[in-house]
């Protein structure tokens, strides 16, 4: 091997530990304990924020969806959901 073969592996391997070890230290921890995450205040953390409106499933009566120009409506009832476009079937949970 020569010697500039061999600065370049050894200059490689040294950037690798660098990016691993750099990496490891500034990786957030997945489970916090107090509620904050790490670098987020606390006022900003997703777990203070407010929906904008609130939605109950029961508040749901009809629901239309359009995808690739095709139209699908469901429609509530008291004994489940049933789909009533394109074909009007019981639909499934």
């Amino acid at each position: 091997m020569k010697k500039s073969t061999g600065i370049i592996l050894l200059l490689a391997a040294a950037l690798a530990a660098y990016v691993y070890f750099y990496d490891l230290k500034h990786t957030k921890p997945t489970d916090s304990s107090n509620g904050t995450e790490e670098g987020v205040p606390a006022g900003d953390s997703s777990a203070n924020s407010k929906p904008a409106f609130s939605l109950a499933a029961a508040d749901i009566a009809n629901l239309t969806l359009t995808r690739g120009g095709e139209t699908s409506t469901f429609e509530q009832r008291t004994d489940g959901w049933y789909m009533t476009q394109p074909v009007a079937t019981r639909a499934e949970q």
